[in-house]
C-alpha cells in the first residue's frame, strides 16, 4: 500500500475568521481528496492545539509538543497516525511538561483571602515547569498587602514564571496601618480628610489613595 499524506500549513476556511480569504485552506477540496483516495491523511501546521478538521477524521492539526499560550486547549501533545488497509486509525499521545495556568479573577480583601492564595500556590505540583498568571482584584489594607506580597516574592522563586497582573487590586489602609505612624496635629488631620474622601467614593479619589500611600511611605522611610 501507497501512503499518500498531504502536509500543510495555513488556517483552513472553516476555522479561519475570513473564510474568503485566498490564503485559507478548503477544507471541502480536502475531504474530497479525502475521498477519492488521493490522499489517506492530512496534517496541518498553524494552531497550536490538537484540532480535528472536518468529517472525516483524516484531517488534523497536531499542534505543539508544548504548550505556549494560556489560551491553548490541547497544546502538548504527539499525534500517533496509523494507516493501514482498514483505514486510518488516530490517537493523541500526552507529551508537554510545561502548563499554563491562569487565574482569571482572584478576589482578595481579607486575611483569609491572601493565605487561600498562598496555599493554592504552593499545591500546584511540578512549579518548575508552571507559568501562573494572576489577575488580582479586590481591595487589601497596607498590612494585608505587604504579606500578600512577601507570598508572590516567594512563588516568583519557585515557579518557571509567575506572572502578576494586580492594577484592579486596590491598596486602602485602614486604622491598623495607621497604628504605628504616630501621627498627630497637622498630618493627622491631613491622615483622617484624605481616608474620608477616599471612602466617600470621591472623584479624586484615586489620586487620594495615591497621596495617603505616599504619606504611609514616608513616615515608613520606604521609597
Amino acid at each position: 500500500m501507497i501512503c499518500r499524506i498531504c502536509m500543510g500549513h495555513g488556517a483552513v476556511d472553516t476555522l479561519a475568521p475570513d473564510r474568503e480569504s485566498a490564503g485559507s485552506i478548503s477544507v471541502s477540496a480536502l475531504e474530497k481528496a479525502v475521498g477519492e483516495g488521493k490522499i489517506h491523511f492530512v496534517a496541518l501546521g498553524d494552531r497550536h492545539s490538537l484540532t480535528k478538521v472536518g468529517g472525516s477524521g483524516r484531517i488534523w492539526y497536531s499542534g505543539t509538543p508544548e504548550p505556549t499560550d494560556f489560551r491553548e486547549t490541547q497544546s502538548g501533545y504527539a499525534h500517533i497516525v496509523e494507516i493501514g488497509d482498514a483505514g486510518v486509525t488516530t490517537r493523541p499521545f500526552k507529551i508537554g511538561q510545561w502548563r499554563y495556568i491562569e487565574c482569571e479573577r482572584v478576589d482578595l480583601n481579607t486575611g483569609d483571602d491572601v493565605e487561600a492564595l498562598r496555599k493554592s500556590l504552593e499545591e500546584i505540583e511540578n512549579k518548575e515547569r508552571a507559568v501562573i498568571r494572576l489577575v488580582l482584584v479586590g481591595t487589601l489594607s497596607l498590612t494585608l498587602n505587604g504579606v500578600l506580597m512577601n507570598h508572590l516574592l516567594a512563588a516568583k522563586d519557585v515557579f518557571g514564571v509567575l506572572d502578576v497582573r494586580g492594577t484592579a487590586l486596590l491598596v486602602l489602609p485602614d486604622d491598623t496601618d495607621f497604628t504605628s505612624m504616630g501621627f498627630s496635629g497637622f498630618a493627622n488631620g491631613t491622615v483622617k480628610r484624605l481616608r474620608s474622601k477616599i471612602e466617600e467614593g470621591a472623584d479624586e479619589a484615586t489620586t487620594t489613595r495615591e497621596a495617603l500611600m505616599l504619606m504611609l511611605r514616608l513616615a515608613r522611610g520606604t521609597s
